[in-house]
């Protein structure tokens, strides 16, 4: 499984050894191909995708997010409502 995590850089993105730091993780861990994405670079934070099954350098628990995202279903009746003349939305 594959979670995103947030990291911090000071002057730009970190270096993945130093995101592997901060997130108590070793660095074959980090997807190097997802790369390091920019959240808010102005506030020094990016995201990386990290493999939660490798094992923790750390010795603190690390919790992963990364949930499958799946349909809910329709609207009750399964069907989708169809606009009516006039309908401009």
């Amino acid at each position: 499984m594959k979670a995103f995590m947030t990291v911090t850089g000071k002057d730009g993105p970190p270096s993945f050894e130093e995101a592997a730091r901060q997130l108590s993780v070793a660095v074959e861990a980090i997807d190097r191909e997802f790369g390091m994405v920019p959240l808010d670079p102005a506030a020094g934070t990016y995201t990386v995708m990290v493999e939660a099954e490798k094992p923790s350098t750390g010795e603190e628990p690390i919790t992963y997010s990364n949930p499958p995202i799946e349909p809910f279903g329709g609207p009750a009746g399964g069907s989708t409502p169809k606009k009516k003349q006039g309908d401009h939305q």
